[in-house]
Protein backbone atom coordinates (compact mmCIF):
# COMPACT_ATOMS: atom_id res chain seq x y z
CA UNK A 1 0.00 0.00 0.00
CA UNK A 2 1.35 2.89 -1.00
CA UNK A 3 0.42 7.25 -0.57
CA UNK A 4 -0.67 8.75 -3.52
CA UNK A 5 -0.71 12.26 -3.97
CA UNK A 6 -3.27 15.14 -5.51
CA UNK A 7 -2.39 18.15 -6.13
CA UNK A 8 -4.07 21.45 -7.17
CA UNK A 9 -2.62 24.58 -7.61
CA UNK A 10 0.66 24.01 -5.14
CA UNK A 11 -1.94 22.54 -2.53
CA UNK A 12 -1.03 18.46 -2.10
CA UNK A 13 -3.27 15.75 -0.54
CA UNK A 14 -2.05 12.48 0.47
CA UNK A 15 -4.17 9.38 0.01
CA UNK A 16 -4.38 5.64 0.10
CA UNK A 17 -6.56 4.27 -2.80
CA UNK A 18 -7.10 0.67 -4.10
CA UNK A 19 -9.57 0.27 -6.98
CA UNK A 20 -11.77 -2.47 -6.98
CA UNK A 21 -10.14 -5.93 -8.61
CA UNK A 22 -13.77 -7.07 -10.60
CA UNK A 23 -15.53 -4.45 -12.49
CA UNK A 24 -19.34 -5.03 -12.27
CA UNK A 25 -22.32 -2.57 -12.17
CA UNK A 26 -22.04 -1.39 -8.77
CA UNK A 27 -18.18 -0.84 -8.00
CA UNK A 28 -18.62 2.22 -5.52
CA UNK A 29 -16.11 4.24 -4.10
CA UNK A 30 -15.83 3.73 -0.19
CA UNK A 31 -14.10 7.23 1.53
CA UNK A 32 -12.56 6.20 4.63
CA UNK A 33 -11.95 9.02 7.15
CA UNK A 34 -10.61 7.67 10.65
CA UNK A 35 -9.54 9.52 13.33
CA UNK A 36 -7.00 7.19 14.20
CA UNK A 37 -3.24 7.63 12.95
CA UNK A 38 -2.38 4.33 12.06
CA UNK A 39 -5.40 5.53 8.67
CA UNK A 40 -7.64 2.40 7.88
CA UNK A 41 -7.26 1.53 4.29
CA UNK A 42 -7.61 -2.12 2.88
CA UNK A 43 -8.78 -4.08 -0.06
CA UNK A 44 -12.23 -5.25 -0.97
CA UNK A 45 -13.02 -7.40 -3.87
CA UNK A 46 -16.30 -5.23 -4.81
CA UNK A 47 -15.10 -1.40 -3.59
CA UNK A 48 -13.13 1.11 -4.66
CA UNK A 49 -11.62 2.17 -1.11
CA UNK A 50 -10.20 5.82 -0.32
CA UNK A 51 -8.41 6.75 2.61
CA UNK A 52 -7.45 10.65 2.48
CA UNK A 53 -5.18 12.25 5.17
CA UNK A 54 -6.81 14.91 5.92
CA UNK A 55 -5.02 16.72 8.51
CA UNK A 56 -6.41 20.28 8.18
CA UNK A 57 -10.05 21.71 7.69
CA UNK A 58 -8.02 23.69 5.02
CA UNK A 59 -7.50 20.76 2.81
CA UNK A 60 -11.59 20.15 2.95
CA UNK A 61 -11.79 21.94 -0.50
CA UNK A 62 -8.91 19.47 -1.83
CA UNK A 63 -10.17 16.53 -0.65
CA UNK A 64 -13.39 17.45 -2.46
CA UNK A 65 -11.46 17.82 -5.14
CA UNK A 66 -9.70 14.80 -5.32
CA UNK A 67 -13.17 12.73 -4.45
CA UNK A 68 -14.50 14.14 -7.94
CA UNK A 69 -11.65 13.34 -9.81
CA UNK A 70 -11.05 9.93 -8.29
CA UNK A 71 -14.79 9.30 -9.01
CA UNK A 72 -15.08 10.99 -12.65
CA UNK A 73 -11.65 8.81 -13.44
CA UNK A 74 -13.30 5.34 -12.17
CA UNK A 75 -16.81 6.25 -13.22
CA UNK A 76 -18.39 6.32 -9.79
CA UNK A 77 -20.04 9.52 -9.47
CA UNK A 78 -23.53 8.05 -8.58
CA UNK A 79 -22.07 5.63 -5.92
CA UNK A 80 -20.01 7.48 -3.55
CA UNK A 81 -20.30 6.79 0.47
CA UNK A 82 -18.14 7.61 2.98
CA UNK A 83 -17.44 6.15 6.75
CA UNK A 84 -16.33 8.45 9.64
CA UNK A 85 -15.44 8.19 13.13
CA UNK A 86 -15.25 10.17 15.81
CA UNK A 87 -13.66 13.15 15.00
CA UNK A 88 -13.93 13.04 11.67
CA UNK A 89 -17.92 13.62 11.54
CA UNK A 90 -16.68 17.01 10.52
CA UNK A 91 -14.96 16.24 7.60
CA UNK A 92 -16.89 13.69 6.74
CA UNK A 93 -20.52 15.66 6.86
CA UNK A 94 -18.39 18.65 4.71
CA UNK A 95 -17.10 16.17 2.34
CA UNK A 96 -20.98 14.11 1.85
CA UNK A 97 -22.67 18.09 1.28
CA UNK A 98 -19.88 19.04 -1.26
CA UNK A 99 -18.82 16.12 -3.09
CA UNK A 100 -22.71 14.40 -3.93
CA UNK A 101 -21.91 11.35 -1.37
CA UNK A 102 -24.97 9.48 -1.20
CA UNK A 103 -24.75 8.44 2.23
CA UNK A 104 -22.42 8.82 5.38
CA UNK A 105 -22.05 6.81 8.18
CA UNK A 106 -20.98 8.22 11.28
CA UNK A 107 -19.66 6.24 14.31
CA UNK A 108 -19.80 7.66 17.87
CA UNK A 109 -19.45 11.25 16.14
CA UNK A 110 -18.08 13.66 17.76
CA UNK A 111 -18.37 17.29 16.51
CA UNK A 112 -18.16 20.83 18.22
CA UNK A 113 -20.85 23.83 17.98
CA UNK A 114 -19.02 25.55 15.60
CA UNK A 115 -17.84 22.77 13.16
CA UNK A 116 -22.08 22.32 13.19
CA UNK A 117 -22.35 26.45 12.28
CA UNK A 118 -20.08 26.11 9.73
CA UNK A 119 -22.17 23.33 7.92
CA UNK A 120 -25.23 25.68 8.11
CA UNK A 121 -23.85 28.02 5.59
CA UNK A 122 -22.35 24.57 3.38
CA UNK A 123 -25.88 22.72 3.47
CA UNK A 124 -27.45 25.64 2.75
CA UNK A 125 -26.01 26.36 -0.68
CA UNK A 126 -26.47 22.12 -1.78
CA UNK A 127 -29.19 20.65 -3.43
CA UNK A 128 -28.83 16.70 -2.48
CA UNK A 129 -28.49 15.56 0.88
CA UNK A 130 -26.86 12.21 1.61
CA UNK A 131 -28.28 9.56 3.74
CA UNK A 132 -26.97 9.98 7.37
CA UNK A 133 -26.42 6.92 9.33
CA UNK A 134 -25.45 7.56 13.13
CA UNK A 135 -24.29 4.60 15.57
CA UNK A 136 -23.33 5.71 19.07
CA UNK A 137 -25.09 9.72 18.95
CA UNK A 138 -24.07 11.28 21.63
CA UNK A 139 -24.91 14.70 19.93
CA UNK A 140 -28.37 16.31 20.10
CA UNK A 141 -26.86 19.29 18.81
CA UNK A 142 -26.04 17.14 15.51
CA UNK A 143 -29.14 15.42 15.59
CA UNK A 144 -31.13 19.10 15.76
CA UNK A 145 -28.80 19.96 12.64
CA UNK A 146 -29.40 16.79 10.31
CA UNK A 147 -33.39 17.29 10.93
CA UNK A 148 -33.55 21.00 10.18
CA UNK A 149 -32.26 20.66 7.16
CA UNK A 150 -34.51 17.63 6.22
CA UNK A 151 -31.56 15.03 5.92
CA UNK A 152 -32.82 11.52 6.16
CA UNK A 153 -31.52 10.31 9.39
CA UNK A 154 -31.23 6.77 10.55
CA UNK A 155 -29.68 6.00 13.57
CA UNK A 156 -28.32 2.39 13.83
CA UNK A 157 -27.55 -0.28 16.60
CA UNK A 158 -24.16 -0.70 17.14
CA UNK A 159 -24.22 -3.91 20.08
CA UNK A 160 -22.31 -5.82 17.93
CA UNK A 161 -18.13 -6.53 19.45
CA UNK A 162 -16.30 -5.95 16.66
CA UNK A 163 -12.64 -7.38 16.59
CA UNK A 164 -11.53 -4.62 14.25
CA UNK A 165 -12.86 -1.63 12.93
CA UNK A 166 -12.00 -3.09 9.52
CA UNK A 167 -14.48 -5.53 10.10
CA UNK A 168 -16.65 -2.60 11.16
CA UNK A 169 -16.18 -0.79 7.63
CA UNK A 170 -16.49 -4.18 6.03
CA UNK A 171 -20.20 -5.06 7.62
CA UNK A 172 -21.00 -1.08 6.64
CA UNK A 173 -20.16 -1.07 3.15
CA UNK A 174 -22.06 -4.84 2.71
CA UNK A 175 -24.99 -3.10 4.20
CA UNK A 176 -24.86 -0.30 2.02
CA UNK A 177 -24.34 -2.22 -0.72
CA UNK A 178 -28.36 -4.05 -0.11
CA UNK A 179 -29.89 -0.76 0.26
CA UNK A 180 -28.17 0.39 -3.26
CA UNK A 181 -29.51 -2.80 -4.48
CA UNK A 182 -33.02 -2.78 -3.27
Amino acid sequence: MSIDNFVDNSERLEYYFTPTPFLSNFTPLMIILDEKETHLHFEHKMWNILTPIVESQQKLQLLCKSVEEIAFEHELEEHIYTYASGHKAYTALYCAFQCSVNALFLDTPIISLEEISHLEEVVSKVNQVPIVYICNNNSTELESFLNSFRVQVRFELCETLYTSKESRVKEIMDMLAKESSA
